[in-house]
């Protein structure tokens, strides 16, 4: 994507009445002012018990209006209820892409 840009003309006057001019092109640059944003406030999935260790859970999709840098989104899991699933999940930073990353035992998960 191209950079907005202003464009325009300059003119220097001297004390006689002589001018000069040159053309002036500036290009905005993107600044970090906005956040990421997700496609849903809550997202859902189900995964079976036993289900092996990489198995597709969810993929999870945010946006964020920026551009470059400032625009790429990484993903992580902040936090893990009940905390006996702490290990039982991970998510791929680029892609959102969640899995389970440990054997899942409905019974020993408890809320």
């Amino acid at each position: 994507m191209l950079a907005p840009r202003w464009s325009g003309s300059v003119i220097a006057t001297d004390g006689g009445g002589r001018e000069g001019s040159t053309q002036l092109v500036i290009n905005i640059q993107d600044s970090n002012d906005n956040s990421p944003r997700f496609a849903q406030e809550v997202f859902s999935a189900s995964v079976v018990e036993n289900a092996p260790a990489g198995t597709f859970v969810y993929k999870v999709v945010a946006d964020d209006l920026d551009n470059g840098l400032n625009g790429e989104i990484r993903y992580e899991i902040e936090s893990v209820d009940p905390k006996s699933a702490t290990s039982k999940f991970e998510i791929e930073q680029k892609s959102g892409v969640i899995s389970t990353s440990g054997e899942i035992d409905r019974e020993t998960m408890k809320t």
